[in-house]
């Protein structure tokens, strides 16, 4: 039986911190779409402090929970 890779995928919940598109983001909301998984958060690195994002998670590249 083929196995289904989005069954072991791992998203971030809220709460978490994550570090994507080369900055570190506090997730304030996670909802279930259509394509995956719509993150959005707050950036959290002195620079860019409250800057806002949204994605997809599961075809964001370079994704991480820290």
């Amino acid at each position: 039986m083929p196995s289904n890779p989005q069954s072991t995928a791992v998203f971030p919940s809220v709460g978490d911190v994550v570090r994507l598109r080369t900055r570190t983001y506090l997730v304030e909301e996670v909802q279930a779409g259509l394509g995956g998984h719509i993150v959005r958060g707050s950036c959290l690195d002195d620079d860019a402090q409250g800057q806002e994002v949204e994605v997809v998670w599961e075809i964001e590249l370079g994704t991480e929970i820290l």
